[in-house]
């Protein structure tokens, strides 16, 4: 994957994260294991820590969507731009499979 990486040349979906699915059947398999402290129904999100882009995630804003800067303030290096600390903190969840080195 590396080294077919491309800069961005637009905001499209090849921007989101992609989650292996070792790292994807750990998530499932430790929330089934805390079904019995978890709460029922609760909602997580699941992705990677960075991005699939090779520019830093808030230079993507900064170039395509200046309009979301007030919601990116503070992301740093690669950052994905969904939040899975719930996931991390509820069930001990760490994305582990990397394309970065």
């Amino acid at each position: 994957m590396a080294e077919n990486a491309l800069p961005a040349t637009d905001w499209n979906p090849r921007l989101r994260c992609r989650v292996g699915s070792a790292d994807v059947g750990r998530a499932h398999r430790l929330l089934m294991g805390g079904a019995d402290f978890l709460p029922p129904h609760d909602v997580y999100f699941l992705d990677r820590d960075a991005m699939t882009a090779t520019e830093p995630s808030l230079e993507l804003v900064e170039r395509f969507q200046p309009n979301l800067l007030p919601l990116a303030e503070g992301t740093t290096g690669h950052r994905s731009f969904l939040n899975c600390d719930k996931l991390k903190q509820a069930a001990g969840w760490e994305h582990r499979a990397t394309w970065r080195g």
